[in-house]
């Protein structure tokens, strides 16, 4: 299934001797609290979340719908646009590779690029920056584990046990953002935890979710020959057929048929 997919085109905080209390009350600008693994964790909890993991997978669940999944796999070596704001000139786009032994197209690099023009690409050797001088994010933070890169704070997480990193990315009076890199896999998951700021004008595979009503399910009174439950997910009062199942890592979810997912996104 092939859609089209548009190809997009400061000063570094000084690392003095901060004041660890000064340092933790900074935090509370960008988590909520002093503990970003806490904020992840409750912005996981809340009603709305946009995933793009595996060969990729997708799931959105915005706030009073139920969660609508689907598979995009675009041509090898093509750049996805994740998500677009232009309102905030924020924008994250990934770039696709097929793997030669399983045949399965992952997403092997991921970029960011700020409102105020910071860069961070992930790829599966890390995080790299470019962007705004030749300056580079702060050391991690003694305390609470941030880097700061422009209006980005970032923590880096290592699973040594499973060669896996998981990085947790704020922007600064913005959103939030999980990248999960798997060498054990080969390809890159990407979550939008937190989606506070982001404009009604977004677009993207996950960006043009993100607005309020960006979708309705519409349950069916009818089932498939496997007795599961069908509806139509109306966008811009466009409908695709879709069935309710457990969708790899999401349970119960209202699953968009595949033949109709290049038109849910061109209604996007």
């Amino acid at each position: 299934m092939k859609l089209f997919a548009a190809i997009l085109p400061a000063v570094i905080l000084a690392q003095d001797d901060y004041d660890y209390e000064e340092r933790k009350k900074k935090t509370q600008n960008y988590g909520g609290n002093n503990n970003y693994n806490n904020n992840y964790n409750n912005n996981n909890n809340n009603n709305n979340n946009y995933n793009a993991y595996g060969d990729p997978h997708f799931m959105v669940h915005t706030e009073g719908q139920e969660s609508v999944c689907f598979d995009y796999t675009p041509s090898p070596d093509t750049e996805m646009n994740l998500l677009i704001d232009p309102s905030s000139s924020l924008s994250v786009t990934a770039h696709a590779t097929k793997d030669e032994n399983d045949g399965k197209t992952r997403m092997t690099t991921i970029n960011f690029s700020s409102p105020q023009g910071a860069h961070l690409a992930f790829n599966l050797d890390g995080v790299h920056h470019s962007g705004i001088g030749a300056a580079g994010p702060t050391e991690p933070d003694a305390l609470t584990g941030v880097q700061t890169y422009g209006d980005i704070n970032f923590i880096v997480h290592h699973h040594n046990e499973m060669n896996h990193q998981s990085v947790k990315v704020y922007i600064q009076n913005g959103p939030t953002f999980t990248v999960k890199i798997s060498n054990h896999h080969g390809g890159l998951n990407f979550a939008v935890d937190d989606p506070t700021s982001i404009s009604d004008s977004a677009r993207g595979l996950l960006g043009g979710f993100i607005r309020p009503n960006a979708y309705h399910v519409m349950p069916l009174n009818t089932m498939t020959d496997d007795d599961e439950p069908m509806a139509n997910v109306v966008i811009n009062k466009f409908a695709v057929s879709a069935t309710k199942g457990d969708f790899h890592k999401t349970d119960n979810c209202w699953i968009v048929d595949d033949d109709e997912v290049a038109h849910m996104l061109a209604n996007l």
